[in-house]
């Protein structure tokens, strides 16, 4: 039997409509229901810390949703500490993620997330590290 998709769409950024239009089309061609629409617009990504992302985490706790979905992962988490953290905690709650942009799909795999999240926080420290220089 397969599991029915409980959605959480997440949203981290200034132009919300947009993205939840993109994010809600996914839901509805991969089959999710959504459960809930959670926005910490204009919030620093810098961390998992942010109000709206902590009521989704309780929500997967209570069982109210089992799938995170965003528009890419760095709208949730910007280090390979925060990914471990993450992926640990949707693993012990039977969850998972979905991004709608990043070429890969890390629902099921810890070691492709890994990989991505490195690269992810690479480019970011060099981005960051350009913009302090001048």
């Amino acid at each position: 039997m397969k599991k029915e998709k409980l959605a959480g769409i997440y949203i981290n950024v200034s132009d919300s409509l947009q993205q939840l239009e993109s994010l809600e089309a996914l839901c509805k061609s991969k089959g999710y229901e959504i459960y809930d629409i959670y926005e910490d617009a204009g919030i620093n990504g810098k961390d998992t810390k942010k109000p709206e992302l902590q009521r989704l985490l309780a929500d997967i706790v209570a069982k109210k949703v089992n799938m995170i979905v965003a528009l890419k992962s760095d709208r949730i988490i910007r280090n390979v500490y925060d990914l471990e953290s993450i992926m640990t905690f949707l693993e012990e709650h039977d969850a998972c993620i979905d991004f709608a942009n990043d070429d890969v799909n890390i629902t099921n795999n810890k070691l492709v997330s890994k990989i991505l999240m490195s690269i992810t926080h690479y480019e970011f420290e060099k981005s960051h590290e350009k913009r302090r220089l001048g």
